[in-house]
């Protein structure tokens, strides 16, 4: 029986499919940085991996600000999604040639992550989405420009919970 998830998915490697042939027929190597580059072709004004500090803990996180942005998305990643995924970096470098910022911050350590029950613990993960909601309106390229979230799964029920 076909779940809601494996739709998804399926849809997901469709999308990844069809940039990496554009990616392809430009000659480029391929792989997750020249699918991203299909969709974002002029790369943010700010782009760094970045530690984040949230509820006194240091969290991994990839931020990228283009010139002029209207507004920042979080994404909220904890079930086994990370900022390295390459759907997520897909996503990310759509919303930022749209003009809007990102970050993909990952809400659990590499060590909470071998602790199943923590990506289902939604407070403590919102919790943390608040912290780093706090680290990025002090950051200086976000100052200032309205933020919203994204996320799935547990991810999703973090960020409403942050959201409210």
């Amino acid at each position: 029986m076909r779940t809601m998830a494996d739709n998804a998915r399926d849809e997901e490697v469709a999308l990844l499919k069809r940039a990496a042939a554009r990616t392809e027929g430009s000659g480029a190597a391929g792989g997750a940085a020249d699918v991203a580059a299909s969709v974002a072709p002029d790369l943010p004004a700010f782009e760094r991996e970045i530690t984040l500090t949230a509820g006194g803990l240091e969290l991994a996180g990839h931020l990228a600000i283009p010139d002029r942005a209207t507004g920042a998305v979080i994404f909220a990643l904890a079930s086994g999604s990370s900022r390295r995924s390459p759907r997520n970096r897909l996503v990310a470098a759509a919303l930022n040639q749209a003009g809007l910022g990102t970050l993909l911050a990952d809400l659990l350590t590499p060590e909470e992550e071998l602790r199943r029950a923590n990506v289902f613990d939604v407070w403590m993960l919102a919790a943390r989405l608040t912290g780093i909601t706090r680290w990025l309106c002090r950051h200086p390229v976000a100052c200032g420009i309205p933020l919203g979230y994204f996320g799935a799964s547990t991810g999703a029920a973090a960020a409403l919970w942050a959201a409210a």
